[in-house]
């Protein structure tokens, strides 16, 4: 069954799939929120109203329709959510800010910033010019051969 839930204008404000009352679709996402304007806001890829597990982000949020400004890939459900990745970054951001954007790269375990092979975070304008890392292992500033944070003018 889809469900629909529109603006007082008229325009599509939630689309959800649901499977035995439960928010759930296997062949694309099961919750999208759209902006007054009928752009899309939010994609959710969820099965038995759990974030699915897969390759590519279960999260998507636009800054309008063409734009995608974050990728997550969370497990839990939508109301009791957590950001995780095990074996790659979890959560990538982007911020078209004039004269440059801003691009985070972000490596999560449960909710916490976590890798131990290098920067856990990393920030950087889109030309790529200048960029911020940070060494985080569990939620704490910590690197042995080296500062935890180091700011350059490469990525």
């Amino acid at each position: 069954m889809i469900v629909e839930k529109r603006y007082p204008n008229g325009c599509l404000r939630s689309r959800r799939f649901l499977e035995n009352n439960k928010l759930h679709r296997t062949d694309g996402p099961a919750f999208i929120q759209y902006w007054k304007n009928s752009q899309r806001k939010t994609k959710h890829w969820l099965t038995n109203n759990r974030y699915a597990i897969q390759e590519e982000p279960n999260y998507i949020e636009y800054l309008n329709d063409e734009i995608v400004c974050v990728k997550e890939w969370r497990i839990g459900s939508l109301t009791k959510k957590k950001v995780h990745r095990k074996n790659g970054p979890a959560r990538f951001m982007y911020s078209p800010h004039p004269p440059y954007g801003l691009i985070v790269e972000e490596w999560i375990e449960f909710d916490l910033a976590h890798r131990e092979d290098g920067p856990a975070t990393s920030w950087y304008r889109d030309d790529l010019s200048v960029g911020t890392q940070h060494w985080i292992v569990h939620n704490y500033r910590h690197r042995i051969d080296g500062p935890a944070i180091v700011k350059g003018n490469n990525k």
